[in-house]
C-alpha cells in the first residue's frame, strides 16, 4: 500500500491510473513542499546568525580575558580596588556565559534544520517496488462500499492527505492473486493449499494453475461472503487488475473412477438413474453418485464398463427399441476431480 510519509497537499508528479505500470524507487508524486522551501531557507539564516553570534562572543571573551589579566597586575600593585577587580572577573565569566548560550543556540538551530531536512525528505511518494496499479481497496480485508465503481485514483489530487491515508496498491507482475468470495457452506471445505484452476477473464478465457492461501474466518461487511486469496502459479502478459476469476478448487479425487458426462445422467421418481441399451431395448438403470464436477459424475454403482449409455437429454420409456450409435460408458484411466464453483470475483 502506498501512503504519504507526512501531511499535506497532494500532487501527482504524473497520471496514476489502475493499470499503471511503475518501477521501484520511482517518483509518482509529493506532498507541496513550498512552505518547507521557505522554512529551511529561513532556518539556514537563522543557523548562520547564530554562527556569527558565537564568533561575536568568542571574541569579546577573549577581550574580556586579555583585560583581566592586565588588572591583576594591576591589582597586585594596589592600582586598583578590589570592586574594580571583581568587576572585570565577572565580566570575564558573564563572556563565558554568553558564549556557551550561543553555542546551545546554534545547536538547537541546527536541530530544526536538520528537522525540516528530514521533513523535505517525505515530500516525494516513491514506488516501493516495481508493478502495476491497483485500488487501494483491492489491498484491504473488507471492501468500501462500490469502490469498484466510484474510487479513483486522480481524485486525490491537491488534496490534504496524511501518513494514514491509502492512495494506491502496487502488485508486482511477478505475482498475482485472486480474490473470490464463497458462502459458509463452501467456505468450510476449503483450506490452504488445495489445488485451483482459475479461469481468468481478459480479452479471452485464460487457464492458469494456482492454490488457496488464505480463507477468510470473518465475513465480508458488504456481501456478507468469505474471501478466499488464490495464489497463481502461472502469469500471462494479459493479466492486468480487475479482472474477472471462476476457480476450480479440488476437494478430493478418486483413481480409477467410471465417469459419463453429466448429460446421461437422469432422473425417475427422484432418484439419479441412467439409461442403457440391453438387448435393443432401453432399460433404467439406477445409480449411486460419487464425485462430480461441471461436466461428469462419478457413478459407483448401477452400470458396468461397457454398458451402452443413452446420450441424451430426453427420458426414454423401458423397453422402448432403439439403434446404439456409439459405445458410452467407459472406466476413466486418470482420475475424476470433485469440485465447486466459486463465484466471479476480481483478480489482483
Amino acid at each position: 500500500m502506498v501512503k504519504p510519509m507526512m501531511e499535506g497537499r497532494l500532487t501527482f508528479l504524473r497520471r496514476i491510473e489502475v493499470g499503471t505500470m511503475v518501477e521501484e524507487g520511482e517518483t509518482l508524486a509529493k506532498i507541496d513542499d513550498r512552505d518547507i522551501e521557505a522554512d529551511i531557507e529561513n532556518q539556514r539564516k537563522q543557523v548562520e546568525i547564530s554562527r556569527e553570534k558565537i564568533e561575536l562572543d568568542r571574541r569579546d571573551l577573549l577581550q574580556k580575558e586579555k583585560s583581566f589579566e592586565f588588572d591583576k597586575k594591576l591589582k597586585a600593585r594596589n592600582f586598583i580596588t578590589q570592586i574594580e577587580f571583581d568587576r572585570s572577573e565577572l565580566a570575564v565569566q558573564q563572556a563565558q556565559i554568553n558564549l556557551r548560550q550561543s553555542q546551545i543556540m546554534l545547536e538547537q538551530e541546527e536541530k530544526k534544520l536538520e528537522k525540516l531536512l528530514r521533513q523535505r525528505e517525505k515530500v516525494p511518494i516513491v514506488a516501493p517496488i516495481s508493478g502495476m496499479v491497483v485500488l487501494a481497496s483491492h489491498l484491504r480485508e473488507q471492501s468500501t462500499q462500490s469502490d469498484l465503481l466510484n474510487e479513483e485514483i486522480m481524485r486525490l489530487e491537491d488534496t490534504l492527505v496524511g501518513p494514514s491515508t491509502e492512495l494506491f496498491g502496487i502488485i508486482s507482475h511477478d505475482h498475482f492473486e485472486a480474490r473470490c468470495m464463497v458462502n459458509g457452506r463452501d467456505k468450510a471445505r476449503l483450506t490452504p493449499g488445495q489445488e485451483v484452476q482459475a479461469r481468468v477473464i481478459a480479452h479471452r478465457e485464460i487457464t492458469v494453475p494456482g492454490r488457496i492461501r488464505t480463507v477468510s474466518r470473518v465475513q465480508d461487511q458488504q456481501s456478507h461472503a468469505y474471501k478466499v486469496w488464490i495464489e497463481l502459479d502461472e502469469m500471462d502478459p494479459a493479466f492486468t487488475s480487475g479482472l474477472f476469476v471462476r476457480a476450480d478448487v479440488v476437494l478430493d479425487q478418486h483413481e480409477q473412477a467410471l465417469v459419463v458426462e453429466r448429460d446421461y445422467l437422469k432422473e425417475r421418481d427422484g432418484r439419479p438413474i441412467v439409461q442403457i441399451v440391453r438387448q435393443g431395448t432401453v432399460a433404467d438403470m439406477p445409480v449411486q453418485l460419487g464425485l462430480r464436477n461441471d461436466k461428469t459424475v462419478e457413478l459407483l454403482s448401477g452400470v458396468n464398463e461397457g454398458d451402452l449409455l443413452i446420450a441424451s437429454r430426453d427420458l426414454y420409456v423401458p423397453g422402448q427399441y432403439v439403434t446404439p450409435v456409439e459405445l458410452l460408458a467407459r472406466e476413466n484411466p486418470a482420475t475424476d476431480d470433485e469440485m465447486t464453483t466459486l463465484p466471479a470475483a476480481s483478480a489482483w
